[in-house]
């Protein structure tokens, strides 16, 4: 049986016996990892599948992706994968912290954190229950920091505003709920559109269940979830461009929690007309 040990302080940064692989780790049981986001998710296209799951305070995007390969976008700061589903600021300063334990949820051997410059996670990397821990471990190994350094941590998150030439589709904000009822019972996908700092993470989604759970709302296709709060969500605003639109959640002062680009020729205003 594979097996994985943790060490602190006394260890080296990583080494291996014929017991299994030894990784030091911080007195919180972190692994610092090398800020590179194309080399890590080169080293994640070995693994079958892994989850992805993206975050602010009031909404999460979740979906089991397999073998991302990401590259630098030329005369930009971005890096993405050929269909700009993940997109990264490389100059936003990101860290990125590993775990190998094994989680009594779900059996996942372990999970990566990405967190910006306030130490907020913004990103994290959910290995799969399918992969070894010794797998798992090598991985992390490979793409582990000898030294790290500490975050401060501020109590505060940035977020996009909306953007100016958006209208105002919906004021109450129990419309986002039959707004998405709506999309369901049409089975009219989505595109939907996390942005936090520096990470903007796109998933399509056909919702097949929709349900509220202490004010959070949550949206589940396939292999994909969405949650938002529904108590910081204030107004809904749409553009129509291209055939398309897309609906932008808005919070306080017009902070932009997130984005839904309809995958239908139907406008905005004709989609909230049968809400009323």
């Amino acid at each position: 049986m594979n097996r994985v040990h943790w060490e602190y302080r006394e260890a080296k940064p990583k080494s291996q016996n014929r017991r299994g692989l030894i990784i030091k780790t911080d007195e919180d049981g972190f692994i610092a990892l090398k800020p590179n986001f194309v080399e890590l998710f080169r080293r994640l296209t070995s693994l079958p599948e892994y989850y992805l799951q993206t975050r602010h305070a009031y909404a999460t995007l979740i979906a089991r992706r397999r073998q991302i390969e990401l590259s630098c976008i030329e005369s930009s700061n971005l890096i993405a994968d050929c269909e700009k589903s993940l997109q990264l600021d490389s100059t936003s300063n990101h860290r990125m912290y590993a775990r190998v334990s094994r989680c009594e949820c779900c059996e996942s051997p372990g999970r990566i954190e990405v967190r910006n410059k306030r130490n907020f996670e913004v990103l994290q990397i959910c290995c799969s229950p399918l992969v070894k821990a010794l797998d798992w471990g090598k991985i992390i190994a490979d793409s582990s920091l000898e030294e790290a350094e500490c975050h401060v941590r501020i109590d505060r998150e940035r977020y996009p505003f909306v953007p100016k030439l958006a209208k105002k589709v919906a004021g109450d904000p129990s419309q986002i709920t039959k707004f998405f009822e709506l999309l369901r019972e049409r089975s009219i996908a989505f595109v939907a559109t996390l942005e936090t700092d520096g990470i903007i993470h796109s998933e399509r989604i056909l919702a097949k269940k929709i349900n509220c759970s202490g004010g959070v709302l949550i949206i589940e296709g396939s292999a994909k979830t969405l949650r938002l709060n529904l108590a910081a969500a204030r107004s809904l605003f749409s553009v129509d461009a291209d055939g398309f639109s897309t609906i932008y959640v808005a919070g306080n002062q017009n902070v932009l929690l997130l984005s839904i680009k309809t995958l239908s020729a139907t406008r905005s205003d004709e989609l909230f007309a049968e809400l009323d």
